[in-house]
């Protein structure tokens, strides 16, 4: 199974990701800034090909990842035929970086401060996948919004910073 940029925050807030250090992933980041661990959020570049000039990723919560797994598993436990081919789980469009800004703004009700820089080399304009064959193969496909992500990336945050007081 292929997938890239999981949104990794149980609904419950009591699992999550929160690095100790500086990610290159853009979530954790972005929670960073707006719990004010860190100052402002670097957005790499501003001249993609896209509606807003920021690259833009295929982000997936972590609760529609672990589904498809169990789903993967259970249709592999079923099934005598075996699977030796690459399945992708994405949602199957992509948010573009201030596109995720203004959903964290939205949830936290706050104003993240960021800094355009220049853009990294090896970035590409867009990328996401199509996750038909997952749903033609063992009925998934995902469920939950970008911004039920971040929502939950947020309170999962904002939970672990409470206790860590």
């Amino acid at each position: 199974m292929r997938y890239f940029n999981p949104i990794w925050a149980h609904k419950s807030w009591f699992l999550g990701e929160n690095p100790n250090n500086i990610t290159n992933n853009l979530l954790p980041y972005v929670m960073k800034v707006a719990i004010w661990e860190l100052e402002v959020l670097k957005v790499f570049g501003w001249d993609y090909d896209t509606e807003d000039g920021t690259c833009k990723r295929d982000y997936i919560h972590v609760i529609d990842l672990a589904d498809a797994h169990f789903k993967a598993f259970k249709f592999l436990q079923n099934s005598s035929k075996k699977i030796y081919e690459e399945i992708n789980i994405w949602t199957g469009f992509a948010t573009s970086v201030l596109e995720i800004i203004k959903m964290t703004n939205e949830v936290t009700w706050g104003n993240l401060p960021y800094k355009i820089t220049d853009r990294r080399a090896w970035d590409v304009d867009i990328v996401y996948c199509n996750a038909d064959k997952a749903k033609k193969l063992f009925d998934w496909q995902a469920k939950l919004s970008v911004k039920e992500a971040v929502e939950d990336q947020y309170k999962f945050v904002i939970n672990q910073n409470n206790k860590n007081k």
